[in-house]
């Protein structure tokens, strides 16, 4: 999401709970990214989120309620080689997060975070071929490397990471905020 008009089309038809769920990685070590690369990732990571939240605040202020979960990742808590653009926008959204958390605080507004570990999604798929390339290993072996350092052996899927939405958005959760929940099997454990 790189426009206004389509963050405020959004929010128009999710005024009261929503996930920014936005993503684009991009595997470059940092002395090889491109203005342009740098650019894309922060647009769609950071400044997606952004747009969205600014959009729905009015919306959940006047509501006097609300739930605001963040889609980060556990690159947003630790840097992985190769991730000079990818780790960094997702360190701004948890940033982003507890700020909002703070900020919205009086307002009965929860803002909370799930940060993914290896989901097999479409970005996967595409971060996949480009490594499969780099290393000339097939795709399904790098995943697999990947799998093995999840402490319970097994890669998460969408579901997972939709139940702790459902969490972060239920009143089951009104006194959450400010935080950023991993689903990640033990990969890394903050």
């Amino acid at each position: 999401m790189r426009k206004k008009s389509d963050a405020d089309n959004l929010v128009y038809t999710t005024v009261k709970e929503f996930v920014n769920n936005a993503g684009v990685c991009r595997i470059n070590k940092f002395t090889e990214i491109e203005e342009e690369e740098l650019d894309l990732v922060n647009s769609v990571n950071v400044k997606g989120v952004y747009l969205v939240t600014r959009a729905a605040i009015p919306h959940m202020i006047a509501a006097k309620q609300g739930k605001i979960v963040n889609v980060a990742s556990i690159s947003g808590k630790v840097g992985f080689d190769g991730e000079g653009a990818y780790a960094p926008s997702k360190f701004a959204v948890m940033g982003l997060t507890q700020v909002l958390a703070l900020e919205l605080a009086k307002y009965n507004i929860n803002v909370n975070a799930v940060c993914p570990g290896i989901v097999r999604t479409p970005m996967w798929e595409e971060l996949l071929v480009t490594m499969s390339r780099r290393e000339g290993v097939p795709r399904d072996r790098i995943f697999d490397k990947w799998c093995e350092l999840i402490p319970l052996r097994r890669p998460q899927t969408p579901e997972d990471i939709a139940n702790v939405v459902l969490f972060l958005g239920s009143e089951v959760s009104r006194n959450l905020t400010g935080e950023a929940i991993s689903v990640n099997g033990g990969m890394r454990m903050d």
